[in-house]
């Protein structure tokens, strides 16, 4: 199975929203919840009485604020390839059933299956995780239906399952 893409900033950006989404939400939330916790205790630790409408704001504030900074980091990720480098650009990969090769303007090669620690999508792409945050991106609309779709993933996941 040959498919020929291209990687644009949208697919990168893209990426980056779905691996947060899939591999950082639940810490990045724990996160947020603790500084809430550690926000709150220092508004109130020295007030005998807590005022209820003092820790709403603040904790929407806080909120807010939280999710814009995650926002932002987020939507700049776009801008993190550079044009000339090896991650945007067109590309072509031949799955096999022994391994999958690719080939772009800079370089060429080959990957065994066991070489992809995970595989997930979302409606835009296919993300075949090399490592913690290194991913294969095939983007879903270089395949004509949903049945290409479904055959790529069936035949991607059979061969992960030793994996």
């Amino acid at each position: 199975m040959k498919i020929e893409i291209e990687i644009t900033r949208q697919d990168f950006m893209d990426f980056n929203r779905c691996h947060f989404r899939t591999k950082s939400l639940v810490r990045t939330s724990a996160i947020g919840l603790v500084g809430l916790l550690i926000l709150q205790y220092s508004i109130n630790k020295d007030k005998e009485n807590v005022s209820i409408s003092t820790v709403m704001i603040s904790s929407i504030l806080y909120i807010l604020i939280f999710a814009a900074l995650i926002y932002f980091i987020l939507s700049r990720s776009k801008s993190i390839p550079k044009d000339n480098g090896s991650f945007l650009g067109k590309k072509v990969y031949d799955f096999s059933e022994e391994f999958f090769s690719y080939s772009d303007k800079d370089s060429e090669g080959r990957f065994q299956y066991q070489a992809v620690k995970s595989m997930e999508e979302d409606g835009k792409s296919f993300y075949l995780y090399l490592d913690t945050m290194m991913a294969i991106l095939i983007p879903k609309r270089y395949f004509s239906d949903k049945t290409e779709e479904k055959i790529f993933r069936d035949f991607v996941r059979s061969k992960l399952k030793g994996v």
